[in-house]
Order: structure tokens, then C-alpha cells, then sequence
């Protein structure tokens, strides 16, 4: 009855023989792992399957058997699953979004990873959150920061002056394409990154390495910024240029001195309602500071 049924050109049952045969698992970690690509009819994907067939036969059985384990949407799923239950259970108050991944980062309370973002070497702050597809890289983050979706920092330098060739095969040992004419670093092509308190990265924005960005700023969205961001500007554009100011010098001269940023939920929950005029908050600010005098 089975063999009868496998001889059946059934649209289903092919694509469950070509799934439980080694060679069909192959191929179909391998269709799957595309990356999402558009297959938009039938012979496009059989041409994709065909394809890796042919990518089966060619490479080494056991090279190619283990990378299909290893790298495929179940296997990168499982990573996932387990990262996220070890990192919430380890830190207080941690949301990490579907398929989101953290590699060597530490985090602070009340903070939000969404979904398909990837942090490497990243200092989250206290109830600060990443949106969803962000990409960053050697990268500290302070307190009540909010990054909007796929923002991207930390991706890296080239040389644009003295050295005859941008291509790190001649200053960087990574060997990014495979090869490497350099045993050593003579370029550094990263640096370390700073948003400060309080800052507001808006959507698909591009932080260069290098760059501080001070406290209580905003950064525009699609803005690539190259330089450092005075505290309360407001940027925007390719490059980044000031806008203008969140609030006038004394006014960021308080909000600076008070750090309300470090303060524990008690105080941040009684002075909540004041958060919604800068006035107001500089005066209860000095109300309690002449008190405790």
C-alpha cells in the first residue's frame, strides 16, 4: 500500500517522500534556507529544490549534512527558544521578541528586544527597549532610551584616506572574504558606540562608530550620524546635522543635574505626573532641593 501510494504523483505525498528521504532533508534545509526569498510559483520552487539537489550531489556528504543541522530555521528556532528562557529568566523584567538574538550583552530592569534584532556587545540600560530588525554593534545604552525598528549601529570602518584600498583583506586579519594578506590589525575598524539617557533613535537611523550621543537627544529617522550629538539636539539627515534644541541651556542644565534617570520606581512613580511640563518638574526639582538644604 505504501509503495502504491509513493508511485502517486500527488502533490502531497511527493513533497512527503521528498522530505523523509537524507537527500530530500537536504534539499529541503537547503530550499528553506534561502532566507525568505519570494518563490512566487510552482516551477520556480521545483527549479530552487532542483538547484539544491545538485548542491547535495556536488558537496561533501558529511560538510553539507552537518551545515543543513546546524544552520536551518529549526535549529535557529531552538537557539532562540533557549537563549530567550535563559535570558528572562536571568534578568529582571526582560522581553526578548521572536527569533531576537543576544550575543555577549548584559541588560538592565524593564527592558524590550522585539523581534528579528540582533545585539552584539551591547550594555542595555534600564527600561530601555530595541524595535524590531535592529542591528547593533559595540554599542552602550543608557536609561528610558527608545530605539525605533531597524536601526543599525557599529557597522563597522574603512579606511577612506592614505591607505591605496578600502578592502579590509589589507589591514584586517577577519579574513571577511575568505582570505586575509594582513597577519595583523593595522586599522581599527570598530569603536564603541554611546546613546546616552532619555534618547529617542528614530526609524532605519545609522549610528557610525565612534559616536557619543548625549543625554535626552532625538535622532531623526533615516539619519546617518557620523559625529557626536550634543545633549537635548535634535538631528537629522545624511549626515546628521542639528536641528534645534529639546529645551533652552538652563532648562538642560536642570534636567542634567537632577538625573531623574537614576532615580528608583518610589520616586519615579510620585513624580510622574510632573514629567509633563519642564517647568513644572524645574520647579518641584527646586521645591525638594531647597527642602532637603
Amino acid at each position: 500500500m505504501w509503495a502504491y501510494l509513493m508511485t502517486q504523483r500527488t502533490p502531497r505525498l511527493s513533497i512527503a517522500w521528498h522530505v523523509f528521504t537524507l537527500r530530500g532533508m537536504l534539499a529541503s534545509f537547503a530550499c528553506i534556507g534561502l532566507g525568505g526569498l519570494p518563490i512566487r510559483n510552482v516551477t520556480q520552487r521545483r527549479n530552487s529544490c532542483s538547484s539544491a539537489y545538485t548542491a547535495a550531489s556536488v558537496y561533501d556528504g558529511s560538510n553539507f549534512m552537518l551545515k543543513a543541522v546546524l544552520i536551518n530555521p529549526f535549529t535557529l528556532w531552538f537557539q532562540w527558544l533557549i537563549q530567550k528562557i535563559w535570558l528572562e529568566r536571568r534578568y529582571d523584567h526582560l522581553s526578548v521578541g521572536y527569533m531576537a538574538l543576544a550575543k555577549n550583552c548584559c541588560f538592565g530592569k524593564y527592558n524590550a528586544i522585539y523581534e528579528s534584532t540582533l545585539l552584539t556587545d551591547v550594555s542595555l540600560g534600564d527600561f530601555s527597549y530595541v524595535s524590531a530588525g535592529c542591528r547593533l554593534n559595540n554599542t552602550t545604552v543608557g536609561k528610558f532610551t527608545c530605539i525605533g525598528p531597524e536601526v543599525m549601529s557599529g557597522l563597522g570602518r574603512h579606511p577612506t584616506s592614505d591607505y591605496v584600498s578600502v578592502h579590509p583583506a589589507f589591514y584586517s586579519p577577519l579574513a571577511q572574504c575568505g582570505i586575509t594578506f594582513s597577519p595583523e590589525a593595522i586599522f581599527d575598524e570598530y569603536r564603541d558606540i554611546v546613546i546616552g539617557h532619555d534618547v529617542w533613535v528614530g526609524a532605519r537611523a545609522i549610528i557610525l562608530d565612534g559616536v557619543v550621543i548625549g543625554n535626552g537627544a532625538v535622532i531623526g529617522a533615516g539619519a546617518v550620524v557620523t559625529s557626536n550629538v550634543p545633549p537635548y539636539a535634535i538631528v537629522g539627515g545624511v549626515p546628521a546635522r542639528v536641528i534645534r534644541y529639546r529645551f533652552t541651556p538652563e532648562q538642560i542644565e536642570s534636567l542634567e543635574s537632577s538625573q531623574w534617570w537614576d532615580w528608583d520606581l518610589t520616586q519615579l512613580k510620585e513624580y510622574h505626573p510632573y514629567f509633563r511640563d519642564i517647568e513644572i518638574f524645574r520647579a518641584t526639582q527646586q521645591r525638594s532641593t531647597s527642602q532637603t538644604q
